[in-house]
């Protein structure tokens, strides 16, 4: 005699065990779908922002041997500058920031008075390095099994 609750006994416990596995497993694929989505919208986002990179200038804080160091960096001509603007958070003196800025002229004096090859090999060095770096963001969904 057959245990009035087993599954052959009754063939809805069957039916429902199968729904039951069915609803799970699209369940499951629509939580790897969404997991997916997020990731490739991550990756989207992360790489219009990487393109517009070049059209902006920003500030960026160092830290090095307990000091801190903040540049504006710029872009002149094709490739970024890093131009100091504070140490351990004060303002640059006067003096510093005169100094800051007469390196920035001969900067762009400089790039502006270099050949085209010249800007060529520095261009392409400064989005090699940009390539380079965001290499790994572009792999972020690549590796990911679920």
């Amino acid at each position: 005699m057959k245990h009035p609750m087993s599954a052959a006994a009754h063939p809805t416990w069957k039916i429902m065990y199968l729904a039951v596995l069915c609803i799970l497993s699209l369940t499951h694929t629509s939580g790897q779908d969404d997991v997916r989505t997020i990731l490739q919208h991550s990756v989207d986002a992360n790489r219009t922002d990487w393109q517009a990179a070049p059209t902006y200038d920003y500030f960026e804080r160092d830290e090095e041997n307990g000091q801190t160091k903040t540049y504006e960096v710029i872009m002149i001509l094709g490739s970024p500058y890093e131009r100091l603007v504070a140490v351990n958070g004060e303002p640059l003196t006067v003096d510093q920031q005169a100094a800051e800025q007469h390196k920035l002229d001969q900067v762009t004096a400089r790039r502006q008075q270099e050949s085209s090859e010249q800007r060529v090999q520095r261009v392409s060095k400064y989005e090699k390095d940009r390539k380079r770096d965001q290499l790994p963001n572009e792999r972020v969904g690549e590796g990911v099994r679920l």
